[in-house]
């Protein structure tokens, strides 16, 4: 009864109106003078961004700050799948029945969070959801070399996917805006997906509608966007970045993949964790 009691005031919250007030604060310069305490709150390490904090004119921009060349380096085993975000796994595991947890007794389904009749095929698969902190690395990056073939932004809600909205909010990734984009890779497929949150209503895509020169893309909010053709990119490529915490999760179908870290694990971008086994999905 608390729970559902929860799930029913965050949903009475003006999310949108919330989340763009919070975005007009954050771009603001006047925010920059908050970047040293913000900083220090969140144990942020100032020497793996690319500049230094004075240089970024807003709270927002130091949110998507890039890391300094060198400081992160992927595995370079092609079958090594990178982390594609700094963040803690809040759920990994095997998808049974079509079904997927944000936590123990929150169950959700992938053809919900998918919107595709391809989250059928998925049972026997896995799965891992990686929540990124307001002080973590916000960029996003390919996990495998691979084709990217579509993406596609779903509307829904704006619940926040910190560790208590995930506990209170049944069903959480499957209704708030998301968006989903899929991989091939050796004849199978695999799926990114970048949820947005209350506080985070746009997710900065690097890659979108064509390959040269990339464009930059603001979903949710602008709209579905497709690639104008497929796009190969390398393990490591960045492929957009959020503006505040929030959560992405891989999916693979089944026997693709091997996931080799668990609930509550610290990760790191382009840190392995699993191995790509080979594509038995069928490819989007």
């Amino acid at each position: 009864m608390r729970l559902r009691i929860r799930e029913v005031l965050l949903a009475s919250l003006p999310q949108r109106l919330l989340t763009d007030m919070a975005g007009a604060a954050l771009r603001h310069p006047a925010s920059r003078v908050c970047i040293p305490l913000f900083a220090k709150w969140y144990g942020v390490d100032l020497a793996e961004a690319e500049k230094p904090w004075r240089a970024y004119a807003s709270l927002t921009e130091f949110f998507a700050r890039r890391l300094a060349r060198g400081s992160r380096k992927a595995d370079a085993d092609a079958a090594a799948i990178a982390s594609p975000v700094d963040g803690r796994v809040a759920a990994a595991g095997e998808i049974l029945a079509d079904t997927l947890w944000q936590v123990k007794g929150m169950p959700y389904c992938a053809r919900e969070l998918l919107q595709d009749a391809a989250g059928d095929a998925l049972t026997g698969g896995s799965y891992v959801t990686i929540y990124l902190a307001p002080g973590d690395y916000h960029r996003i990056h390919a996990p495998l070399a691979a084709v990217l073939r579509s993406v596609r932004h779903i509307g829904g809600t704006l619940f926040p996917v910190n560790p208590g909205g995930v506990r209170s909010v049944r069903k959480l990734f499957a209704r708030n805006e998301r968006v989903v984009s899929w991989f091939a890779r050796d004849g199978g497929s695999f799926a990114l997906v970048k949820v947005g949150s209350l506080l985070v209503g746009s997710v900065r895509l690097t890659l979108c509608e064509t390959s040269a020169p990339p464009r930059r893309s603001r979903l949710p909010g602008g709209g579905t966007s497709r690639l104008a053709a497929p796009v190969a990119v390398a393990k490591g490529d960045e492929l957009g970045w959020f503006e505040f915490g929030s959560t992405v999760i891989l999916v693979f179908p089944p026997g693709a993949a091997r996931i080799d870290v668990t609930a509550g694990q610290r990760l790191r971008a382009l840190e392995t964790i699993g191995r790509w086994l080979g594509g038995r999905g069928e490819s989007r």
